[in-house]
């Protein structure tokens, strides 16, 4: 995920307003919302830092959205275990 836009959507889950970095003085509108022009739950969102090779969580396979590679993801991961 690009970093300003993970950035701001890591702001809106915290409920903390983004702020533009390079023109601080100017007003920063986030409007997010979903299908219908509902409200996104700032709960729902979940954030992945940008180039975090490192990164793991234990439901790792569910960000597969192939369900042949998550299968054979999890079978792997299962055999190392």
């Amino acid at each position: 995920m690009k970093t300003s836009f993970a950035k701001v959507f890591r702001d809106f889950a915290k409920g903390v307003e983004s702020k533009d970095i390079v023109f601080p003085n100017r007003q920063t509108i986030r409007d997010i919302k979903i299908e219908g022009d509902a409200a996104l739950p700032p709960e729902s969102v979940f954030v992945i830092d940008p180039y975090d090779q490192e990164y793991t969580c234990n439901k790792m396979s569910t960000l597969l959205v192939n369900k042949h590679l998550r299968d054979r993801y999890d079978a792997v991961h299962r055999a190392i275990d």
